[in-house]
C-alpha cells in the first residue's frame, strides 16, 4: 500500500519502528470495517436462527428449457 498510494504507513528505522500518522489513520479504518464485518455476520446468524420450517423454491418449467 505504501507504494501503490506513496504514502509511508510505518516509519522503519534500524531500532525503532513507529506507526505514522497515516498508518494509525488506516488502522482505525480497517478496524471499523471489520468490526461492521463481524456485525454483519452476526445479523445473518441471527436471521438464520429465526427461520424455521421446511423452504421450497419454485421455478416455471418454461425456464429449464429456455
Amino acid at each position: 500500500m505504501e507504494d501503490r498510494y506513496s504514502v509511508r504507513l510505518i516509519d522503519r528505522q534500524p531500532r525503532l519502528r513507529e506507526i505514522t500518522r497515516a498508518g494509525q489513520k488506516l488502522f482505525q479504518r480497517v478496524s471499523q470495517m471489520v468490526a461492521e464485518v463481524d456485525e454483519l455476520g452476526s445479523d445473518f446468524l441471527q436471521v438464520g436462527h429465526t427461520l424455521k420450517g421446511p423452504r421450497s423454491i419454485s421455478i416455471a418449467r418454461e425456464f429449464g428449457l429456455a
